[in-house]
């Protein structure tokens, strides 16, 4: 991440630098839309954003918005890291919701590759729309359709990096009856990472774009 701050190279995740910013235009497009019904005025909310590969990979995208700000919310470690090297003006790093809400005011939430691998991520999503946030962008995240979610284990490939995790696939009709009453999908749509499969589970990495009803 240093190496993107410093011009080096143009994006990072998950460790890796890529040559080329990888967009995600369903999420640009979320963004854009808190923005235009704001003032074009952005504050995002970047719940397990790392050490803001997310901001490094939109910015451009927003450049012409009259304001943006972008608050990473994480564990207190990355916290503590982007704090001293790479927080700016624009770019600031939290360790909970709730202050992040106080300091910034996001009118978007993003929550980019991060649900499926938390021990309780109904709490967190619970945590957002009692913040009465205007949007949740969801992104690169598993969904299936086995009427219950299901855990998985998930092996980093070996030229990344040796570990694996335990990771949530999401039954998509449970997922989006959280947000019943509370916030309306506007778009669903596929993600980068495809469709995989695990011990005869088949599911798609996905998205999508909530607004607050």
């Amino acid at each position: 991440m240093l190496k993107v701050k410093a011009g080096e190279a143009v994006f990072e995740r998950d460790s890796v630098l890529f040559a080329e910013v990888q967009h995600s235009f369903p999420v640009l497009t979320g963004l854009l839309r808190a923005a235009g019904e704001s003032g074009n005025q952005l504050s995002v909310l970047d719940f397990g954003g790392s050490l803001g590969s997310s901001y490094f990979q939109c910015r451009d995208f927003l450049s012409m918005l009259s304001s943006l700000k972008w608050g990473v919310v994480e564990q207190e470690h990355f916290v503590n890291y982007g704090q001293r090297f790479l927080e700016t003006e624009q770019l600031r790093f939290f360790i909970t919701i709730a202050d992040c809400m106080r300091q910034n005011r996001p009118n978007v939430a993003l929550l980019s590759s991060v649900l499926q691998y938390l021990p309780e991520p109904y709490n967190v999503l619970d945590e957002l729309m009692n913040s009465r946030i205007s949007y949740i962008v969801i992104d690169r995240t598993p969904f299936g359709d086995q009427k219950r979610d299901r855990i998985i284990i998930q092996h980093v490939p070996p030229s990344i990096y040796e570990a694996s995790y335990p990771c949530r696939v999401f039954d998509k009709k449970k997922f989006l009856d959280t947000f019943l009453g509370c916030y309306e999908a506007i778009a669903l749509f596929d993600g980068s990472d495809g469709t995989a499969v695990a011990n005869g589970l088949g599911f798609t990495f996905g998205g999508m774009i909530l607004r607050q009803v």
